[in-house]
């Protein structure tokens, strides 16, 4: 018994959402995020849509594509019906240095702006942190006056 095709036109729009989502929050943290958009779970690859992070610690924010309670005539034409998603990165633990998935999720269709607001956040932060080991240690700059007293 196949299911009724869910309304096409949301789940088309809420692709692009998503695909337009990604694409500015690359661009707005393009110093340290970039964006792979051609991912392939079923051949190794995190997700679908991969924002890696430039840090060494390998960390990533991975979205795959769920096709859930849908018999699609042609697979070639399937539209996503939810996501997944999960961060990851590299520590080093126990002498070793490990995978780890730090958070994960799923985000229905309609709900694909808590994707991006999700995705946004784990850019921001990963941008801050990037930026903050990228910034020179210095002391404070009071001013250009001696130490001295005044005579």
């Amino acid at each position: 018994m196949t299911q009724e095709i869910p309304d096409t036109e949301r789940l088309v729009l809420s692709m692009y959402v998503l695909t337009d989502g990604l694409a500015r929050i690359a661009r707005t943290y393009e110093q340290h995020v970039y964006l792979n958009d051609e991912g392939d779970p079923e051949r190794f690859s995190p997700g679908h849509f991969i924002l890696y992070s430039e840090g060494q610690d390998q960390a990533l924010f991975a979205i795959e594509e769920q096709y859930t309670g849908i018999d699609w005539p042609y697979p070639e034409d399937r539209l996503p019906t939810s996501w997944t998603w999960h961060t990851r990165r590299v520590v080093h633990q126990d002498g070793a240095y490990k995978l780890v998935v730090e958070e994960e999720g799923q985000v229905a269709s309609p709900d694909v702006v808590e994707l991006l607001v999700r995705a946004q956040t784990w850019a921001r932060r990963e941008s801050n942190a990037l930026a903050h080991q990228e910034a020179p240690h210095r002391m404070p700059h009071r001013s250009h006056r001696p130490l001295g007293p005044k005579l």
